[in-house]
């Protein structure tokens, strides 16, 4: 028979210490990372522009911004922080959904891979932020959503609400320079013309833009109060029916 008498009991003896188990080396354990940002895919599309967000609502996205920085990514992506922050997938099968996976082209480093897109809050009423975790835990940014279209809700009729893509600083100087074109005086209509064929072939080569507009803030506000009440859909809509009005 089997000498068990230098077993370990199973049940508790009156005292039995049983030996500690070695601790792990603080090296071995991997440190929870912080939630950290990239804008390199970011994209103004249709329906996700932001041209016509006012000031609190970039108050708004800077702050939280700043709050999920200090967010562990595996604590946030499995809820531990909270229904607020509305962290989860894509679903891209959602009802008057206004862009496919497919669509999101422009992140051409990860055309080969299954990529999971996430979303997550802004805040009550300020829409999404949509993106993607690389391999580094870095959510790389490709859409901002201020009027939620990215999954429309039963609660506002899956209705998708216009957004107006915003000019950046570069591009409004590019408006200045073909003013200042057309306005000399001491260039031929054949000079005013090659020049301007010059800048709007750069404007191609670097924003993917033809065509350059000015219009003042009382007429633009007036443009979006169309939109918000379903009189037209962007403002391509309205500059093609005063085209026509006019021939």
């Amino acid at each position: 028979m089997p000498d068990v008498s230098n077993n370990i009991p199973h049940k508790p003896v009156p005292g039995y210490v049983p030996a500690k188990a070695p601790r792990p080396l603080p090296g071995n354990i991997p440190p929870k990372k912080k939630w950290k940002f990239s804008f390199r895919y970011w994209r103004q599309v249709e329906y996700f522009g932001i041209d016509q967000c006012d000031k609190s609502w970039f108050a708004s996205v800077l702050t939280r911004f700043s709050e999920v920085s200090s967010l562990h990514v595996e604590d946030a992506l499995s809820g531990s922080y909270g229904p607020s922050l509305r962290c989860h997938s894509i679903d891209w099968n959602a009802k008057n959904i206004p862009i496919s996976r497919e669509s999101i082209d422009w992140i051409a480093d990860y055309a080969n891979e299954e990529i999971e897109f996430l979303q997550f809050s802004i805040s009550t009423g300020r829409g999404r932020v949509v993106g993607f975790f690389d391999s580094e835990q870095t959510f790389n940014i490709v859409l901002l959503d201020p009027m939620h279209n990215i999954q429309p809700s039963a609660k506002h009729n899956y209705q998708v609400r216009a957004t107006y893509i915003s000019q950046c600083a570069i591009t409004k100087l590019s408006v200045t320079f073909e003013k200042a074109i057309t306005g000399c005086e001491h260039l031929s209509p054949d000079q005013q013309g090659d020049l301007l064929a010059i800048l709007r072939a750069q404007n191609l080569k670097y924003f993917d833009a033809a065509v350059h507009l000015s219009i003042s803030e009382g007429h633009l506000q007036k443009a979006y109060e169309f939109a918000r009440h379903g009189v037209i859909t962007d403002l391509g809509e309205l500059l093609e029916a005063t085209i026509d009005g006019l021939g």
